[in-house]
């Protein structure tokens, strides 16, 4: 592949630094790791996702020459590097950015979750990357129904997509040991087939969000970023519909499906936020909504019963 494969110093500082400028690299203080690898490469390196607690993605990954991130469950919660595997009792050596407690073993933390590994891919390096903040998680839907994400109706987490993930993730302050106040929810979609995507976002908690999505083409160059603002509540379910186009210099495109549902709890969550700071004004709205919708009821009554005719 041509080009410089590094685009960015490798150091915490300056990577940090680059991160806080570029496009939406950060969602909250969560590190979103499939578009800032591409942007900190110039689109050279990919991160080959995996979500597993497996040892054999371990074995896999290193066999490959590929040093494994993943997630340790502890206090601070946060991500390590394994980067080799002992031959005398088969555990796993790693690099841990927390220094004080200095273990230099993945046995140490007890379990573990892969996120999985950087490299230099070859051919189709398509991807389709979407995100959230805490207040809200996504499924997606592609076009012959797979879904990836968190399945509302089960509230378990699905992979249906070919080579996609799903990740919730957040880091506990390694300096105070304070605990994480925001996560991340990310869904990623290596090769995504062309055409229309479902996304789903399920409401987690009373707040507002900002829903990013991200495209890179079959080149791996970046299309522009999109981000939508919505509100969520607990159990909300606001739906968006994704153009997604692969060929080098295509533009992606996303937009908000409303419905007269979906906006009654808009403006319900407006004011409870302060968003909307008049219940006299929320309250017109309301009844506006309700009216058009129906309106638009009694017209699909009186369409069905001249088509029954």
């Amino acid at each position: 592949m041509a080009g410089p494969v590094e685009t960015v110093p490798l150091n915490p500082g300056s990577l940090n630094l680059f991160m806080q400028v570029t496009d939406t690299d950060f969602i909250g203080s969560n590190v979103w790791w499939s578009p800032t690898t591409r942007d900190a490469s110039g689109g050279n390196l990919q991160v080959c996702n995996i979500r597993s607690s497996s040892t054999h993605v371990l074995d896999a990954g290193l066999s490959a020459g590929f040093p494994v991130i993943v997630r340790v469950p502890s206090s601070p919660s946060h991500f390590v590097l394994v980067t080799g595997k002992l031959q005398s009792d088969g555990d796993y050596l790693i690099a841990d950015p927390f220094l004080p407690r200095g273990f230099v073993l993945l046995s140490d933390y007890g379990s573990f979750e892969t996120r999985g590994w950087v490299k230099d891919p070859t051919g189709d390096i398509s991807e389709l990357d979407a995100a959230l903040g805490t207040n809200a998680d996504i499924l997606i839907r592609d076009p012959l129904g797979r879904t990836t994400g968190l399945d509302p109706a089960t509230a378990q987490e699905t992979e249906q997509i070919p080579e996609s993930s799903h990740f919730i993730d957040a880091i506990t302050d390694d300096l105070t040991g304070e605990p994480p106040d925001d996560f991340l929810h990310s869904v990623t979609i290596r090769k995504p087939m062309g055409g229309t995507y479902d996304i789903l976002v399920i409401g987690k908690q009373l707040g507002t969000y900002t829903l990013s999505l991200r495209a890179f083409s079959q080149d791996g160059t970046s299309q522009p970023s999109i981000e939508i603002p919505g509100i969520s509540s607990p159990g909300s379910s606001s739906h968006f519909s994704f153009q997604y186009v692969s060929t080098p210099g295509a533009k992606s495109s996303g937009v908000q499906v409303a419905t007269f549902s979906s906006t009654l709890a808009d403006i319900s969550n407006s004011l409870a936020l302060g968003l909307i700071d008049d219940a006299g004004i929320a309250n017109s709205l309301t009844r506006k909504i309700q009216a058009a919708a129906s309106a638009a009821a009694e017209g699909e009554r009186e369409d069905k019963g001249s088509n029954d005719r």
